[in-house]
């Protein structure tokens, strides 16, 4: 069973993927609140934490090319990528929060 304190970081992560669903928050900051995010959880089964990092390390990984290449064109060009692991890390919080 999870805390009050997590079970707020992981509304915390559904705020942030949808801010990012609806162009309010860049993939950058969605990378950024979503690493924080699984680092402050406390109570939550290791086997959610690895699953959720796995899909979050995929918009780290687009989101680090961006960087290095400084051309947001990346984002475009891995539109399936990214939104497969919105979609799968959507998936886990839902079940989460169910």
């Amino acid at each position: 069973m999870s805390s009050e304190r997590d079970r707020r970081q992981i509304s915390l992560i559904k705020e942030s993927l949808n801010r990012f669903a609806y162009n309010r928050e860049g993939l950058g900051l969605l990378v950024r609140d979503v690493e924080a995010l699984l680092q402050a959880l406390e109570e939550i089964p290791m086997e959610w934490i690895a699953s959720a990092r796995e899909h979050w390390w995929d918009l780290e990984q687009v989101y680090a090319v961006v960087l290095d290449r400084n051309d947001d064109s990346i984002i475009r060009e891995n539109q399936e990528l990214i939104r497969s692991a919105i979609t799968e890390l959507k998936r886990l919080v839902q079940r989460h929060i169910c």
